[in-house]
């Protein structure tokens, strides 16, 4: 369980992608949970320079373009970037965890 910092409000990875589904149905769940769950081990521990961890900030910003009706691809790299650069997860290592799934 995590904790938005805005709000204070508790949420989990499976509570975010259902309410994402119901705005858009049409995405990719398996390759959407499978960027957060990566997201989620190697970024929520990590801060961003605006003091949200890496998973919460890509998740917004996730929420935030699927308003404009993206793919799932792109929703994932969105989720994947602040692990990516604010945290300690290479491109090498979404190569590698993705070549698996």
């Amino acid at each position: 369980m995590h904790v938005w910092p805005e709000t204070n409000t508790a949420f989990d990875i499976e509570s975010w992608l259902q309410l994402l589904l119901k705005e858009a149905p049409e995405l990719d769940v398996a390759l959407i949970r499978q960027a957060a769950s990566l997201a989620e081990l190697t970024g929520a521990n990590k801060a961003t320079p605006n003091g949200q961890s890496c998973l919460q900030q890509g998740l917004a910003m996730a929420k935030i373009l699927s308003t404009f009706h993206v793919d799932s691809e792109t929703l994932a790299a969105t989720i994947l970037y602040s692990s990516v650069y604010h945290g300690e997860l290479s491109l090498e290592d979404i190569d590698d965890h993705f070549d698996k799934n």
